[in-house]
């Protein structure tokens, strides 16, 4: 499956089956593991998002640090029928040869969130 197809696979996904924004907070959400291109060659990642979060694993194969960013947007809708998006992004620097996560949330400034989907992870 190509890094494209996987991104909309993703999506497709949670739209079809997203755990509502008003379920019990002690209810466990099952999220799938997606490989991500990170536009480095050494780095591998791995994205999974719920409802308003997302959260990726890294690991830096590279002699050097890498400085890696997660993108994520989430698909809003207010009971007046009115829709929009709320992003955000994390970031942090992984050494060499080792491995770290990054994770981000967005909140819907009006309503409740429909989707969440990643939209990059890009090292450097």
């Amino acid at each position: 499956m190509s890094v494209k197809t996987a991104r909309s696979f993703a999506l497709t996904a949670c739209l079809a089956g997203c755990t509502p924004a008003e379920a019990p907070a002690d209810t466990p959400l099952a999220v799938d593991w997606v490989p991500f291109d990170t536009d480095e060659p050494c780095v591998r990642a791995e994205v999974a998002c719920a409802v308003g979060n997302c959260a990726a694993r890294l690991a830096n194969r590279c002699d050097t640090a890498r400085t890696c960013e997660l993108t994520m947007q989430c698909l809003c809708q207010a009971l007046t029928g009115e829709s929009g998006e709320a992003r955000n992004r994390a970031g942090a620097t992984i050494p060499a040869r080792s491995r770290a996560g990054i994770r981000t949330h967005a909140i819907c400034s009006a309503g409740e969130v429909v989707a969440t989907h990643a939209e990059s992870v890009r090292c450097h």
